[in-house]
Formats: C-alpha cells, structure tokens, sequence
C-alpha cells in the first residue's frame, strides 16, 4: 500500500491513519534533511568567509580561487536545499490526494446509500399500493361471488314458488269457488232451510228461489 498513489483508496480508517502517519514522517525526513543542508551550507559559508580572512594577505589569485571554491561548495548546497523544497511539496500533494479521495469515496457513499434508500423507500410504496389492489381486487371478487350466488340464490327460489304455474291456479280458483258455492248452498237450503241436500242441484229449486225472489221484489215495488 502506498500513499504516494493518488487514485488509491482505502478500505478502514485504521489504514488511511496509518498511510498518513508514513506520509506525515516522510515530511518531517524531508524537512530534516532540508535543513540539514541549509546548516552545510551555512557551515561552507562560513568556512569560505574563514579561508577568505585567512588568505587576505595572500595574493589576488589565491583569493579568486577561494571564493571560486567558495562558489562551488555553496551551489550543491542550494540545489539539495531546492530539491528537498521540492519533493516536500510533492509529498505534501501527493499525501493530499488520498485524502481528498477518501472524502469523495464517503460522499459517494453517503450519495449511493441515499438513493438505495430512496429506492427501498419506492419498492415498499409499490409493494404497498400492490398489496391494497390485490386486496381490492379480492373483495371486488368477492362481492361479485356473492352477487352471482344471490341471483343464484333468487332464481332457484323463483322456480320453486312457480312449481304450480298460473294457468293451473286459475282453474283451481275456480274449482274451489264452485265446490265453496255448492257446498254454501247444501248447507243453507239442506240443513238450515230443512230441505233435501240433493235437491240443490236440481234445475226446478233454483227457478222456484228466483220466482220467490222476483215476487218479493214485486211486493216491495207496489208497496213503495
């Protein structure tokens, strides 16, 4: 695992820590070693400026040559001092990086579990709404079951109240008005009058009743 890979991302947190820790302690080297060679530089200034003492009562050209060596003792000195510089930036940019992709990775995270949320959130609303039309659709069934057993219901009543049929109650409406007159009559003139049953049939005693009720009707007229 290395922290100088700025696509690379980590797992745990104990990791990233670790990472960055080894990122912190290569600045702090980097940084050391920077001012190590500010120091060598410093200390080769000084030299120089001891030997250029030294040698000022030695001719011009020994003199020249000292501030020539002086020159270049120093330039290695600012190039380390530079480069260090500038591998602790890119350290510190590199060291950067992965952290900035571990921030994106937990924003991207944050926004995946969002939306898997919202997704479960709609798949239960539809589970639901699924739920309420099967129920719905049941007792649409139902009702309709229902309905279809009561006209079920209603017709085998209807057959079984119309077991006699119309034309047939007709005629046994008149039978039993016929036998009830008849047997009216038999007991009005047979046992109350004190006649003969059987003479209620004859034609003779009904055109005596209406000759009887024709002179009284008569008797009333001439009376008024």
């Amino acid at each position: 695992m290395s922290i100088n890979n700025p696509n690379q991302e980590y797992s745990t947190r104990e990791e990233y820590k670790r990472a960055k820790a080894e990122a912190q302690q290569r600045n702090n080297d980097a940084a050391k070693q920077s001012k190590d060679a500010a120091h060598r530089t410093q200390d080769a200034v000084k030299d120089a400026k001891e030997e250029v003492r030294q040698t000022k009562d030695t001719p011009a050209i020994q003199a020249k040559e000292v501030v020539q060596v002086t020159k270049n003792v120093a330039k290695p000195a600012v190039s380390i001092a530079k480069g260090a510089g500038k591998a602790v930036s890119a350290v510190t940019k590199t060291a950067a990086k992965p952290a900035k992709a571990v921030v994106q990775s937990t924003r991207d995270a944050a926004k995946q579990a969002k939306a898997e949320k919202r997704e479960k959130q709609v798949k239960k609303q539809e589970t639901s709404n699924a739920r309420n039309k099967s129920r719905e659709a049941k007792r649409s069934k139902d009702a309709a079951t229902k309905d279809k057993e009561k006209n079920v219901s209603n017709k085998h009543q209807r057959v079984r109240i119309r077991l006699i049929p119309i034309w047939l109650r007709l005629i046994l409406l008149v039978v039993f008005a016929f036998i009830s007159i008849s047997l009216g009559a038999m007991v009005g003139y047979g046992i109350l009058g004190g006649g003969n049953v059987k003479d209620v049939f004859k034609e003779s005693t009904w055109t005596h009743i209406i000759d009887l009720v024709e002179k009284g009707k008569r008797k009333v007229e001439e009376g008024m």
